[in-house]
């Protein structure tokens, strides 16, 4: 989140050599390894840190808490291949599942690109509803990135471009430096 890599990196390193191969462990290294090896683009990392059975793990936990993460983190890594559609379908068994905003930010901003018109409305009402609570400074963030998807599905490419540097100036307010380079990336790369 803070968009240190490097340090993420010898700390997911160091995490490694430890012979620790409980459910949750190898769950949260999927997590965290596949996401940092989409920032790193380190594909040997992504190869040894991606495997359908962590998504099933965090599928059968019935944890919406450990399911978004690693949802939008593999759908993230489907879109980068060309595969849109089944990015879409594991997008929408996602939001499948979610019932409140946290924890779910980058999948609900990520369903209103990608996701099925109906996964996007709901991903919507979902910011929505946690906007209205107190401390809401990220779902506010997660709600432009959301616009910003969904001018680029529209192919509204001044408004894709004004809610991604919004979204990238909350961010950067936050402090969350990834999300923030994200955004930044998709107000640069308006091509649609």
């Amino acid at each position: 989140i803070a968009g240190e890599y490097k340090t993420a990196l010898d700390l997911l390193r160091d995490v490694l050599t430890y012979d620790t191969n409980t459910p949750v462990i190898r769950l949260l290294l999927a997590i965290v390894g596949v996401e940092l090896a989409v920032a790193l683009q380190d594909t040997a990392l992504l190869d040894r840190m991606m495997n359908d059975e962590a998504l099933e793990l965090a599928f059968s936990s019935h944890e919406p808490g450990r399911i978004a993460p690693i949802v939008a983190a593999y759908a993230k890594v489907l879109i980068a291949r060309g595969d849109s559609l089944r990015a879409a379908k594991l997008i929408g068994r996602g939001i499948a599942v979610m019932n409140e905003a946290d924890h779910a930010f980058d999948l609900l901003a990520l369903a209103a690109r990608y996701g099925a018109p109906a996964d996007a409305v709901r991903a919507r009402s979902l910011l929505e509803v946690r906007m209205k609570l107190p401390h809401h400074g990220v779902a506010q963030a997660y709600m432009a990135l959301w616009h910003a998807y969904d001018a680029k599905r529209r192919r509204a490419r001044d408004k894709a471009e004004m809610h991604a540097k919004e979204a990238a100036r909350l961010f950067a307010r936050l402090k969350r430096r990834h999300q923030q380079t994200e955004a930044i990336a998709l107000s640069g790369n308006m091509a649609v």
